[in-house]
């Protein structure tokens, strides 16, 4: 997804199936996403790593008025970011019991 104009930002939406705490803990803790996290942005309920601050409201309205639904699962990203996202993701998974995850 890319927002065109004069500020252009490319952003990955991801849509996990995860959920739990670990989940949570992972994207609302990680020190790794401590310089791109945001606090919840009005209308959308999905977690949101993008920086500066007015980058991030602008493509949420952006996707609100494209009619995006983003729940709870949901993680919206810049593009340049995505991997970090994942590992983070990712590695707390490594380290949570599988019964804990529930898969």
């Amino acid at each position: 997804l890319a927002i065109a104009g004069p500020n252009h930002i490319e952003v990955a939406v991801f849509d996990f199936s995860q959920s739990g705490k670990w989940f949570l803990d992972a994207l609302l803790t990680s020190v790794d996403l401590n310089d791109i996290r945001q606090p919840p942005v009005d209308g959308i309920k999905a977690k949101t790593f993008i920086q500066p601050s007015w980058a991030c409201e602008a493509v949420a309205q952006h996707l609100k008025d494209a009619g995006w639904n983003l729940e709870a699962r949901f993680v919206v990203v810049r593009a340049v970011d995505k991997q970090r996202v994942m590992d983070v993701v990712f590695q707390a998974q490594k380290v949570v019991k599988r019964a804990d995850r529930g898969g």
